[in-house]
């Protein structure tokens, strides 16, 4: 293995353990992106949770532009928030949140980059849910 690939595998390790800081904005943005890096080597598997603790599995699926991928939702999704079973695609906004959409492209979810977790719900307002790597 070279230094250059080396040195970034480390850097990315630390900043999933949470040795390395960006600073408040920074930290919630390092920890969508070391997040979506983890889905990403594990298959874009990405937990669905409420905030009444019922889950669910959703995985981003192949790219069908720049900024929109494939989404498969688990059945179970639904009892999470009603209609979920209706997305079919993972739209990221250049701002980093991400919008789970229907095939006209009417939203759904909506999810920002959080504190804590990878994103949090903000549209709709309720439930809030929460969307993280894959355990």
């Amino acid at each position: 293995m070279n230094l250059a690939a080396s040195t970034v595998m480390i850097a990315g390790l630390l900043a999933a353990a949470g040795v390395l800081s960006y600073g408040p904005a920074g930290d919630r943005q390092a920890q969508a992106a070391t997040a979506i890096r983890q889905a990403e080597a594990e298959g874009d598997a990405f937990r669905l949770r409420s905030s009444g603790g019922a889950s669910c599995a959703v995985r981003r699926g192949d790219a069908v532009s720049q900024d929109r991928a494939e989404l498969r939702v688990e059945p179970a999704c639904a009892a999470l928030l009603p209609g979920m079973e209706r997305a079919k695609f993972w739209h990221e906004n250049n701002d980093g949140s991400v919008v789970f959409v229907e095939n006209d492209g009417d939203p759904i979810v909506s999810f920002s980059v959080a504190d804590g977790v990878a994103y949090e719900s903000f549209q709709p307002s309720t439930p809030l849910l929460s969307l993280d790597a894959a355990d």
